[in-house]
C-alpha cells in the first residue's frame, strides 16, 4: 500500500507541475509583434508621375490629372521627401486601407521602404500606395535610401 500512495503522490505532483508550467508559460510568453504590413505586389497600385510633364501614368482613378491635382487630391495624405530624405510630415495616423501619396521632390531617385518593402520613386516622381495591416493598431516604419525610420505611419481601425 505504501508504494501505491507514493505513486499517486508523484503523479499528483507531476500534474500540478505541468499545470503550473503551462500557466507560467502562457503568462510570460513573449508577445509577437503585429503582422507585417500587407502589401503584396498584386494589392499595390503604383502611380508614377513627374512634375515636369504633369502626366500621371496610372490606373483610371488618377489618369490625366496633373501633379498639382494629385497633390490637391492627397492633401493630408502625403509624405514628401527632400534631398536629405527628411520626411514631411514625420508621423501621421490613418485608417487601415487608406491610400497615401509618397512624393519625391528631388532631382535624384529615392528608394523608400515601408516595413522593409522597397519602392523606387523617380526624380520628381511619386507613388500612391494603399496601406493596410492584418493586425491593428500597427506602426509602419518608413526608410528612405540609407536612412532608417525617417517617418512613422500609425494605422488604426
Amino acid at each position: 500500500m505504501k508504494n501505491k500512495e507514493i505513486v499517486w503522490l508523484v503523479v499528483a505532483i507531476l500534474v500540478i507541475a505541468v499545470i503550473v508550467g503551462v500557466v507560467y508559460y502562457e503568462l510570460n510568453k513573449e508577445q509577437l509583434p503585429p503582422s507585417p504590413i500587407n502589401m503584396a505586389d498584386n494589392q499595390v497600385e503604383i502611380l508614377v508621375g513627374t512634375e515636369k510633364t504633369g502626366v500621371v501614368l496610372a490606373p483610371k482613378t488618377e489618369a490625366g490629372l496633373s501633379y498639382q491635382q494629385v497633390v490637391d487630391k492627397y492633401k493630408g495624405y502625403r509624405f514628401q521627401f527632400n534631398d536629405q530624405c527628411a520626411t514631411i510630415p514625420s508621423t501621421q495616423t490613418f485608417k487601415n486601407g487608406t491610400r497615401v501619396m509618397f512624393d519625391n521632390r528631388t532631382a535624384e531617385q529615392k528608394t523608400i521602404a515601408l516595413d522593409g518593402k522597397g519602392y523606387t520613386i523617380g526624380s520628381y516622381g511619386f507613388i500612391i500606395l494603399p496601406l493596410s495591416a492584418r493586425t491593428l493598431p500597427h506602426t509602419i516604419k518608413v526608410d528612405c535610401d540609407q536612412q532608417y525610420n525617417t517617418a512613422q505611419i500609425y494605422l488604426q481601425k
